[in-house]
């Protein structure tokens, strides 16, 4: 399966949304999709976090970002 690197931005910090949307809640939401999230990297100012995926298509990674960070 293709391996995806997805660039994400918190203007806040990523600590703020995992307050919200605990790690493990958010790879529960991507079972039994064609996403399989592999790693993530957080920069220094915690800001952009840049995760790899394994997924059948781009598409099908907008379309679990959008059912997690919608997601409440």
């Amino acid at each position: 399966m293709p391996r995806y690197l997805v660039e994400h931005y918190f203007p806040y910090g990523i600590a703020e949304f995992l307050a919200e949307k605990p790690v493990r809640a958010l790879i529960e939401a991507n079972n039994g999709t064609e996403v399989v999230w592999l790693h993530s990297y957080i920069t220094e100012g915690h800001r952009r976090v840049y995760c790899l995926y394994e997924a059948a298509s781009p598409e099908a990674i907008r379309k679990a970002a959008r059912r997690v960070f919608l997601w409440k």
